[in-house]
């Protein structure tokens, strides 16, 4: 059964999903803003479209914003020598190793 709200299929080609090449390409501070945007997108609209499977997807996206957050707190505990502060310079937060 197709599943679109975690995994929809026309967001994955191959190996890959979407949402994995954008945070490769784009960065995680990228990807955690669009994930904030998609989320509101689906809040705003779920009345008047898809209604509670808008819900279930703005959820994904809050969730997915989450985990790209504490990826990243993770990650800048052993980042050498970047303060919290320049994060938005680290290349880890901008697509680079992670």
């Amino acid at each position: 059964m197709a599943d679109n709200v975690n995994h929809p299929s026309h967001y994955e080609t191959g190996n890959f999903e979407c949402i994995e090449v954008m945070i490769e390409t784009q960065g995680i501070e990228a990807v955690k803003n669009f994930c904030q945007c998609n989320a509101f997108k689906y809040l705003y609209r779920a009345r008047r479209k898809n209604g509670l499977e808008d819900i279930k997807k703005a959820i994904w996206y809050l969730n997915k914003y989450v985990e790209l957050c504490e990826e990243s707190e993770d990650s800048c505990r052993d980042c050498l020598g970047a303060s919290f502060n320049d994060c938005h310079q680290c290349p880890r937060q901008m697509g680079g190793n992670k």
